[in-house]
């Protein structure tokens, strides 16, 4: 009786048949593994979730050309009180000054400006008109001190009761255009000269004048 053929055996011990089963498995396995591989690349993108960032804008002004605005980094301030002196004080023999620390408006009057002679508290036309003129930026004032001053010549007596004379003259062609302004009126004479010692008439005729100094209401005074 004839015996069954056998399956020949490898050196592994397997049936060339199993080999055959294993080798074609392998394969298999193989390509699905070839399908399921992805790049790097392409697994930080799959595996990372899209974000959007808010990004703040601010929306600027512009002209109608579309240019951006050039914007003023300070605000104008505007005072009641001016910074300063004003053009119509611009007055032959007017000097003015503005202080603001003291809250006061200086003006020097040289008496020629004004007509006073010699040895006279008289005001010329023209010299009524220029204090009218001075009157009007006294609006803001609330106060004035008037000073008379005149040079070394002739006695001191006398320069003291000139002084004096011509301080009030000032002061009342002043009130005549601000009424409501307090005026005081004093007289210096030859005790505080511009000027000193005065050797010629025109060094004398720079020490012969009137201070008006007045206190300016406003809130910008410190």
């Amino acid at each position: 009786m004839s015996a069954h053929p056998r399956f020949s055996l490898k050196a592994g011990g397997l049936p060339i048949a199993s080999e055959l089963a294993v080798a074609a498995l392998l394969i298999l396995c193989a390509s699905l593994s070839a399908c399921s591989a992805t790049t790097p690349e392409s697994a930080a993108t799959s595996t990372t979730p899209s974000t959007t960032v808010p990004v703040s804008t601010r929306s600027e002004p512009t002209q109608a050309g579309g240019n951006a605005l050039d914007l003023p980094t300070t605000t104008e301030v505007r005072l009641s009180t001016p910074t300063t002196i004003p053009s119509s004080l611009n007055l032959p023999g007017f000097s003015s000054s503005i202080d603001l620390q003291k809250c006061e408006l200086t003006v020097t009057i040289a008496n020629s400006a004004i007509g006073f002679g010699q040895n006279s508290a008289a005001l010329n036309d023209a010299g009524a008109q220029a204090l009218g003129v001075l009157a009007v930026e006294l609006a803001q004032a609330t106060e004035a001190l008037v000073v008379g001053h005149t040079s070394t010549e002739g006695e001191s007596e006398n320069n003291q009761l000139l002084s004096e004379a011509r301080a009030q003259a000032v002061a009342d062609a002043l009130a005549i255009g601000a009424p409501h302004v307090i005026f005081q009126v004093r007289g210096a004479g030859e005790t505080q000269p511009l000027l000193s010692p005065e050797t010629t008439e025109e060094e004398r005729s720079q020490n012969r004048r009137v201070v008006v100094q007045a206190t300016i209401e406003a809130a910008v005074c410190s």
